[in-house]
């Protein structure tokens, strides 16, 4: 007659640890608990032990009702991308594509799991595993194609580069991949998330601080774009106005300034060919918050449109280059046309800002922090800086002031008055 078994399959002492072996379903799955004290492994093994069998027993049934669900992590992966991801904006499905890839080269390594044998101890492997993994190539590009020996060279030390990712990369990583287990949850094949139970047990990253920059700092950084007046003005723009860079000011009109009120339209739902929709429709750019709004134009970015526009008429106006787009390409070369929308600015500006010797971690989106603090510095009400910015929460604008020290000097001011006055010394 065959005993009944206190803790459900086999534990094993080894060093300082147990290591637990179980099978569910056919299937098995090995842990270790770092512990000298078996009735905690016992425990921790009956907790997985009911968890797997919950799980197993939730996959069979909505086998049964589903069969043409597939389980395992990289058809899962690939639900994810075709139905909840392909609901979000373009910009947002390039974001979460750069972390669906070395998830997906991550549990193809692993043989494909199923989706219930994944455990909190599996995502943690992940992020040892992500910190070292340097996928090639950025997904829905063809990959760079070196036109030199040295661009050729360049891509071989990318491929073969050892520095380890940032942390917040793996914490963004990890952020899809609990997106993807809520598609799980709500499909029924699991009732946990084990990346929220991941999480907490990895350690803790330092809090980021934008680059604030100084006047003297932000006239270097424009002293340095001026051989490039598209550059130049974009900085400027960017400085003045503290519009989002890549998603608002790269696609701003010509018609969008208005010199008479004052004021940047900033307008979403605006198609290929630049006409502002009052809903947003499929093939659109949106911006953040999907809200249309105004900017006020300050005096010192008034008069560089002035001279911006008119530099560019006077250079250009002969050759007949017209664009609407503010930001233009001036020349035609592979793959673009003169006159057409400038994509991105983020090469050029960072050699900019490495020729100006600005302080290491600067970024475009750091002038935006900038124009919030000055602003507020300045006194203006957090609720008109709100609106001029776009931030959804009032307590988004709020945050900024944990980056601004001056504004507790009155507070000091009036601490040294307190004390002159004081008739006598305090105790």
């Amino acid at each position: 007659m065959s005993r009944h078994r206190k803790t459900p399959g086999c534990i094993e002492r080894r060093g300082n640890a147990y290591r637990v072996s179980l099978c569910v379903a056919g299937k098995r799955c090995r842990f270790t608990v770092k512990t000298t004290n078996r009735a905690i492994a016992e425990a921790a093994a009956k907790s997985q032990y009911a968890e797997l069998t919950n799980n197993a027993e939730r996959a069979e049934r909505h086998r049964i009702l589903s069969p043409q669900i597939a389980t395992d992590m990289l058809s899962l992966i690939q639900r994810y991308d075709d139905y909840d991801l392909a609901t979000r904006k373009p910009q947002t499905q390039r974001c979460y594509r750069t972390s669906l890839t070395p998830l997906r080269a991550f549990f193809a390594s692993r043989g494909n799991p199923d989706l219930v044998q994944v455990t909190p101890a599996v995502v943690i492997e992940y992020a040892t595993w992500r910190r070292n993994y340097h996928p090639s190539g950025t997904p829905g590009r063809p990959p760079a194609k070196p036109r030199t020996k040295d661009r050729e060279k360049e891509l071989t030390n990318r491929s073969k580069r050892t520095t380890p990712i940032a942390e917040r990369t793996v914490r963004k990583d990890l952020r899809i991949l609990r997106l993807v287990f809520r598609r799980a949850e709500m499909e029924e094949l699991r009732h946990d998330n084990p990346v929220s139970k991941a999480i907490p047990q990895l350690p803790k990253i330092p809090k980021f601080h934008p680059v604030i920059l100084s006047d003297h700092e932000l006239l270097t950084l424009l002293g340095a774009t001026e051989h490039n007046p598209m550059l130049w003005f974009y900085t400027l723009l960017l400085s003045e106005s503290g519009v989002r860079c890549d998603s608002e000011a790269l696609f701003l009109r010509w018609e969008d300034f208005d010199l008479n009120d004052g004021m940047i339209r900033i307008a979403t739902g605006r198609d290929a060919d630049g006409i502002a929709h009052t809903i947003s429709r499929p093939g659109t750019h949106d911006t953040k918050t999907e809200e249309s709004r105004v900017v006020p134009i300050t005096a010192h970015l008034r008069n560089a449109i002035i001279e911006h526009r008119r530099f560019m008429d006077q250079r250009y106006g002969s050759q007949e280059l017209t664009s609407p787009w503010v930001f233009h390409h001036t020349t035609t070369d592979r793959g673009i046309s003169a006159g057409d929308r400038i994509q991105c600015f983020r090469k050029p500006f960072m050699r900019a800002a490495r020729i100006a010797k600005i302080r290491h971690g600067f970024r475009q989106h750091d002038l935006r922090h900038r124009r919030v603090t000055t602003w507020l510095g300045a006194g203006h009400s957090a609720q008109i800086v709100m609106q001029a910015m776009g931030h959804a929460d009032i307590r988004t604008t709020m945050g900024y002031y944990k980056l601004m020290p001056a504004h507790m000097r009155p507070l000091q001011q009036e601490s040294i008055r307190s004390l002159i006055s004081s008739p006598e010394p305090l105790k």
